[in-house]
């Protein structure tokens, strides 16, 4: 390629349509979709959110994890709690029955890694309405809604931080899921089986949680771009 014409394309790319050197209109989003500006989804309809600084506490809500295993607590940036497969966490105050069993439009954020060894597929969020799976084989987001329902799933890799999201449509019965800021997935399914049961991090096994929020509302792909954050942290803070 000529220089002129890289600088050419180059341009398209940081500052969209142009015409080239051969009068030809070149698309400007040829390489994917116009870019979206990031918009954080507050704390409106925000049923718990989880630091992880110093403990399994949300403290800016009542819903509280209780923990099994003395997981361990990391400070910095990322702050993170650490589960082991003899450990993990489950919600006895609030966060099932407001959002596993509340009928209606729902989303969460969930941002791990595996780490050490994980079986192939392991659970590391479940609840009565949602769960997501690590698999190297299945996918590492291989999850959805509880009965079965899942979206196609995505090959995942130990010690790579994911940031997972989910968000339900109740009124056309749309399951969305979007991996580390990726345009969201779309999938038609069955309703979930609402029950006021537990919400599990980890489910016994080796894994490191960022951090997790909870909505009972839809996530939008602005939405998306804000929590992927470029692959970095968020804290309520932020919201």
């Amino acid at each position: 390629m000529k220089i002129r014409d890289y600088l050419y394309t180059l341009a398209v790319l940081i500052c969209g349509t142009v015409i080239s050197s051969a009068g030809l209109l070149i698309n400007p989003y040829r390489f994917g979709g116009p870019p979206v500006t990031p918009v954080s989804p507050g704390t409106t309809d925000l049923v718990s959110w989880f630091d992880f600084a110093v403990n399994a506490d949300d403290l800016h809500s009542t819903k509280h994890f209780t923990t099994e295993g003395s997981p361990s607590f990391t400070a910095g940036t990322p702050s993170y709690v650490t589960f082991s497969a003899a450990s993990r966490a489950y919600n006895i105050s609030g966060l099932g029955p407001a959002f596993n069993a509340a009928a209606g439009d729902c989303a969460f954020v969930y941002r791990w890694r595996g780490y050490t060894s994980l079986a192939n597929p392991t659970t590391v969020l479940a609840g009565s309405r949602f769960y997501v799976n690590y698999s190297t084989v299945l996918g590492d987001q291989d999850g959805g809604l509880s009965g079965g329902n899942k979206p196609a799933a995505n090959a995942g890799a130990l010690n790579t931080w994911y940031t997972t999201i989910y968000s339900w449509d109740e009124a056309t019965n749309t399951l969305s899921e979007s991996v580390n800021g990726s345009a969201f997935t779309t999938t038609v399914v069955a309703a979930p089986e609402y029950g006021s049961g537990s919400v599990y991090l980890a489910v016994y096994t080796n894994v490191e949680v960022d951090f997790a929020g909870f909505y009972t509302k839809q996530l939008t792909q602005a939405n998306v771009a804000w929590l992927y954050n470029s692959n970095g942290t968020r804290i309520y803070g932020d919201l």
